[in-house]
């Protein structure tokens, strides 16, 4: 979404820097709404059922950004703890196809990213190919 938003030159709606002109100044202040509102359109078409609630108060693309941000982005030790297990204990099961496997761990992987705890791509090949079957 981040490169999306910098992309179209969104960003500065959700951050704050573009914030709403005053209503005296009819016109920029109609076109700020019209663009704030198919931003925030867009945020809340991309969430699942479940999240959506999380952002029901938001009246703004800021606001719902914000909510999502405090709600979701906040790595706790925790979190990060749970990550780094779940990685050091996957594993190919014999009913999971190679791609699968491979897919489950690349999630953790850009989870711990997102949270700001990268992983080297060495250490990552090391939790690959400790978790593969025997015959791989």
């Amino acid at each position: 979404m981040l490169l999306f938003l910098h992309g179209q030159k969104l960003y500065a709606f959700v951050n704050g820097s573009t914030p709403c002109p005053l209503s005296s100044d009819t016109a920029a202040y109609d076109k700020w709404q019209q663009q704030d509102n198919n931003l925030m359109s867009l945020l809340v078409g991309s969430l699942s059922d479940n999240v959506i609630p999380t952002v029901h108060h938001a009246t703004t693309s800021k606001e719902v950004w914000d909510t999502l941000t405090t709600t979701y982005a906040s790595p706790s030790h925790t979190r990060i703890l749970s990550l780094h297990l779940a990685l050091q204990n996957i594993e190919h099961k014999p009913d999971e196809t190679i791609t699968q496997f491979l897919h489950c761990a690349r999630h953790i992987h850009d989870e711990l990213d997102v949270v700001g705890r990268p992983l080297s791509p060495e250490d990552f090949n090391l939790y690959i190919f400790k978790g593969l079957q025997e015959d791989f």
